[in-house]
């Protein structure tokens, strides 16, 4: 896998961190009776008796053009026996570009839960962007899921939206930790897990279009500054939507390019964010009558087409 050469597959980097026994005290609280009897009954210390093999397999989608609510072919591309050898261990295989990925890890020996059940080799891994170990995409532990499921953003996004991360990263109050493109708690992340999803939804997120630095812009002013909801569900914190944003009700466009924001009374909570100065044609943004807080960026200084600017309920 690490020495393949087709430049449609890109790299994914799987490590394993811990690997313990089902039978760890951590897992499973038996008693001292318990194990003195299966001493008795089996002639082998319950503790020490050898774990299983865990097996560990990622199987990928075979098609990632393909919505995630079609059916969609799976290929397998690992398949491993894992045991407490492989500790620390990693191996990097390549995958489609974006590929939509499950990694299972069987955690039982047994679909009843007994406690004398035969052991088996519990793992806690973490999966990666690329060849090292510095982007994490997502991590398991298979005493807790037997499956988890990751996306591998495209590259052509990472690469588009340098810019925007360079803003994130400025306006970091920590002024040290990277911005992360796969932390569901930050704006970047969200930005950019819209984008995907609402590319195979839409097409309006492609990778080639012109304007798809502005939409994201528009994406992340929206999960900066949500719109405040009682319910858990993320699309009614939404403005943004799959349609083309110079066709969104909040937005106006000249050839393509967004011109004015009008955001006025929508309930939103949060912040301005930095990455407004890079809506070049903004003429009018109206945050009027929303619960904002925190201060206006200076970048919305270099917004040199801007003549209209409401934020008359911005809290300091």
């Amino acid at each position: 896998y690490p020495d393949c050469k087709d430049p449609n597959m890109k790299a994914v980097t799987i490590l394993l961190n811990s690997i313990r026994s089902s039978r760890d005290e951590m897992f499973l609280n038996v008693t001292d009776d318990q194990m003195e009897a299966y001493a008795r009954d089996r002639g082998i210390n319950f503790q020490d008796e050898d774990p299983n093999p865990a097996p560990f397999i990622i199987d990928c989608d075979e098609e990632n053009s393909l919505p995630t609510s079609v059916d969609n072919k799976k290929v397998n591309v690992l398949s491993v026996y894992v045991d407490d050898s492989m500790v620390n261990q990693k191996e990097t295989i390549m995958v489609p570009d974006g590929a939509r990925c499950q990694i299972s890890v069987s955690n039982r020996t047994n679909f009843l839960d007994y406690w004398e059940n035969a052991p088996i080799w519990f793992v806690e891994y973490a999966v990666y962007h690329g060849k090292d170990t510095d982007i994490e995409i997502i991590s398991g532990d298979s005493s807790k899921e037997q499956s988890t499921y990751f996306q591998r953003i495209p590259e052509c996004y990472l690469k588009k939206f340098d810019q925007v991360r360079t803003w994130f990263e400025k306006n970091d109050k920590a002024g040290v930790s990277l911005v992360s493109p796969y932390d569901p708690n930050n704006v970047y992340a969200k930005v950019l897990a819209w984008l995907v999803a609402d590319n195979f939804k839409s097409g309006h997120s492609q990778c080639d279009d012109v304007y798809l630095l502005e939409r994201a812009t528009l994406g992340a002013l929206n999960f900066a500054a949500p719109i405040a909801s009682a319910s858990n569900d993320t699309a009614d914190t939404l403005w943004i939507d799959a349609q083309q944003q110079c066709g969104w009700n909040n937005i106006a466009c000249d050839s393509g390019s967004v011109t004015s924001l009008m955001l006025y009374g929508l309930n939103l909570t949060g912040t301005i964010p930095a990455v407004i100065g890079l809506l070049p044609g903004l003429q009018q943004a109206n945050f009027g009558k929303n619960h904002l807080f925190g201060t206006i960026p200076s970048e919305v200084g270099n917004l040199m087409k801007l003549n209209v600017f409401v934020v008359q309920s911005l809290e300091t």
